[in-house]
């Protein structure tokens, strides 16, 4: 079979595909004798769009029920993002459909950097039940579509990478008469399309709206079905959270000014003054930081070339304007024209807090409510991004780092078995190489810190729900991982990615002077994943996998070794940026390595790290008794530190220690997991998962002061309070479940 007309599935879809005729090799699909076009969700259906290339446009088809329906529902799917409506009323209130996947295949020849891989292709799908919204008579389904991370006219492309083609819609609607009778409606060609309202659309720097746009309905063309897998989308849009007022703080160039009082994601509305004629434009920009003139400083959210311009055009009703397929994230917000900003609408996936902190630190609280504000702000399409506004992309490095966290604080079991699909999806289903970003949109990262996701991700999510289906769904795909990962290794040690692409190690140390070697970083991460295949080959009966890793494991722990590890000094790498915090948790040194570490940082009382050495640093100190020490820096007051983030007035975490870039990434906050485990002391028994065993073993911190807080698990709420007296003495109260 030729490898570019497979398609790669999950074991568990096998059976399924082998029950509608398809036949199955490994865990590759394709129809007897032809290569699978289109997944059997479909069959009979054709892809459908307007005849000329535009930013936005709908689709119309009209059908009669002219008898008692018992049951009617509509399947359809849009791409990129769609709005879809029945006799003018939207069948769901939920934004930004469907979900941002890998699509289809597309011609990555032109990125710049190279890209060989075979990945996954899938499209979510939707299903709405609409018995009760049929009229006796002529009904109409309208889908509005415009070009979201898909369509052809999208202008901002990071590294050149490509989007994937001409907006396109396919449905099908199925009528079941109260006779038993049934009729299906396809998508065909048939149907009428028009342009709308929305004549510009990108993803990153925004739309124009034009009330005054007349439709002109014309007949739909089809488009080639391309190799994909349909999967059913059993998770929710993007979803309005919350309604920030804005307040008005200057009028810089005779526009109005507002501010949100941080850096929220979402959408703004305006509406126009009664003055307003039509025809007339307004124009709404924004910024994270501003001059004292009131200008815009855009490098935080993108630079010149992603800066965000909405343009509204007003026809002369009295309505309300705000974007459609896409949403900005800001703190500031510039209108410029007879308008007002009326309100912002925090959109995003409802991803729920479920955990609760108080603590009288103030730079402890700020960081637990920072990393909360920021990761919300970044989870789009179930998607953890790395920032809002800038790249939004779902970088595969951000994403496992702060998986604990977010596991641990958030109700986010569906985004990761959404995301974790995503993964597998980027992964080369030859090579086992895994993408720096998932769904693939390009970015850079490195082979372990970033591909590592494939086994790290599903690790977490069964130690965190207990689950160990995820454990056999990945398990074949973590075996190919760490396949790269040898092939990419000489002599055990990790040297190299893809010819001519990204190879990190850390990420965004202070000054951006990253001075630990990415073959050390790598290679510590070519450990721990190997670590989680032996564990889970263990869980899964598989015997003879376990005894393979294991010696791999042994061979490359001492190719580390020997390496890496001074003798004389008992350091590794020379103790630089964490480096023996990176030994330690894989076990390996002496008493030496930890007495270095703790002496290194006792005396330094900062961070010199970036985001895995930060998140490494941190935890090790905890978990090897040196609480006080951990505390100290993570809430110490210098220049590089959480605290001088908040100094800054930021609500949302950094990019970098600095802020010289983005000041809404999560990364940073993966720290804010040990909390939790390790301050308020909510622990898992070892060798449990899913919360059946826990224990209670907050850390001494006096220095703290009292601190309270709760999580949700999988078993039910667990709260702890940690209080002290004047003598030093430490009282806790807990509750389980």
């Amino acid at each position: 079979m030729d490898k570019n007309s497979v398609i790669y599935i999950s074991s568990d879809e096998i059976a399924a595909y082998e029950s509608k005729g398809y036949a199955v090799c490994g865990c590759c699909v394709e129809k007897r004798g032809v290569p699978m076009a289109l997944s059997p969700e479909f069959d009979g259906a054709k892809w459908i769009t307007h005849p000329d290339v535009l930013h936005a446009f709908a689709v119309r088809r009209r059908f009669c029920a002219d008898r008692k329906i018992a049951r009617a529902f509509i399947r359809v799917t849009a791409l990129g993002f769609g709005e879809f409506f029945l006799n003018g009323e939207r069948l769901t209130d939920d934004l930004l459909l469907p979900a941002l996947s890998n699509y289809e295949k597309r011609d990555l020849s032109g990125a710049s950097f190279p890209i060989f891989d075979t990945m996954t292709q899938r499209i979510y799908y939707l299903e709405f039940d609409i018995t009760e919204k049929l009229q006796d008579g002529e009904n109409d389904f309208t889908c509005h579509v415009g070009n979201g991370w898909y369509g052809r006219e999208n202008i901002t492309h990071a590294e050149n990478m490509p989007v994937w083609g001409k907006n396109k819609v396919i449905y099908k609607i199925f009528l079941t008469y109260e006779d038993g009778t049934t009729e299906i409606l396809d998508s065909d060609g048939s149907e009428d399309a028009t342009a709308t309202y929305v004549r510009f659309t990108d993803i990153y720097v925004g739309e124009t709206i034009d009330a005054t746009v007349a439709h002109e309905w014309v007949r739909c063309v089809t488009l080639p079905a391309q190799p994909t897998l349909f999967v059913k989308q059993d998770f929710p849009g993007d979803r309005i959270d919350k309604v920030i007022t804005p307040v008005l703080i200057g009028n810089p160039g005779g526009g109005k000014l507002y501010s949100l009082g941080g850096s929220y994601a979402g959408r703004w509305i305006i509406k126009f003054n009664d003055t307003a004629k039509p025809g007339d434009a307004v124009y709404v920009t924004c910024a994270d930081r501003i001059k004292p003139d009131g200008s815009f400083v855009l490098r935080h959210t993108g630079g010149d070339s992603r800066a965000v311009k909405d343009t509204f055009v007003f026809g002369g009703e009295d309505i309300e304007f705000c974007p459609v397929f896409t949403w900005h994230a800001c703190t500031y917000i510039l209108v410029q024209g007879d308008a007002e900003l009326v309100r912002f609408e925090t959109v995003y996936s409802p991803v729920r807090k479920t955990a609760e902190f108080r603590s009288d630190n103030k730079v402890l609280q700020w960081i637990f409510d920072a990393y909360v504000l920021t990761q919300n702000d970044n989870i789009h399409s179930m998607v953890p991004s790395d920032c809002p506004h800038r790249e939004r992309l779902g970088y595969t490095g951000d994403g496992q780092l702060a998986a604990g966290a977010c596991m641990t604080v958030f109700d986010s079991e569906a985004m990761y078995r959404k995301w974790m699909d995503d993964v597998a999806d980027c992964q080369d289903i030859f090579n086992g190489h895994v993408q720096h970003t998932a769904p693939f949109l390009g970015g850079g990262g490195g082979p372990g810190g970033w591909g590592g996701a494939i086994c790290i991700v599903p690790w977490r999510f069964y130690s965190h729900f207990g689950d160990r289906s995820v454990l056999e769904k990945y398990y074949d795909r973590m075996k190919l991982y760490l396949k790269y990962m040898e092939e990419h290794s000489e002599s055990g040690i990790v040297v190299r990615e893809e010819e001519g692409g990204w190879c990190l190690g850390d990420w965004c140390p202070p000054d951006n002077d990253i001075k630990i070697t990415p073959e050390f970083v790598n290679t510590y991460f070519n450990l721990k994943c190997i670590d989680i295949v032996i564990k889970t080959a263990g869980i899964l009966g598989n015997s003879k996998d376990s005894d393979y890793y294991k010696a791999r494991y042994e061979y490359i722990r001492n190719a580390f070794v020997d390496k890496y590890f001074d003798v004389s000094t008992g350091s590794f790498a020379g103790g630089v940026q964490g480096a023996d915090a990176f030994a330690l948790d894989l076990g390996l040194g002496d008493r030496r390595t930890e007495l270095n570490l703790v002496a290194k940082y006792s005396k330094l009382m900062t961070f010199d790290t970036g985001i895995f050495g930060t998140d490494i640093l941190i935890r090790v100190l905890f978990e090897r008794g040196y609480s006080a020490l951990a505390a100290a820096i993570l809430t110490n007051n210098g220049e590089i530190s959480f605290a001088n983030m908040m100094r800054h007035g930021s609500k949302t975490l950094w990019e970098n220690w600095d802020g010289c870039d983005s000041m809404n990434h999560p990364m940073f906050g993966a720290v804010c997991e040990y909390i939790f485990t390790e301050m308020l002391g909510i622990k898992q028994r070892p060798g449990t998962v899913g919360f059946e065993n826990v224990e209670i073993k907050p850390a001494y911190l006096p220095e703290i002061g009292d601190i309270s807080g709760s999580i949700m698990t999988p078993k039910g709420r667990i709260s702890v309070s940690v209080a002290y007296d004047a003598d030093g003495r430490m009282h806790v109260n807990s509750s389980k479940f």
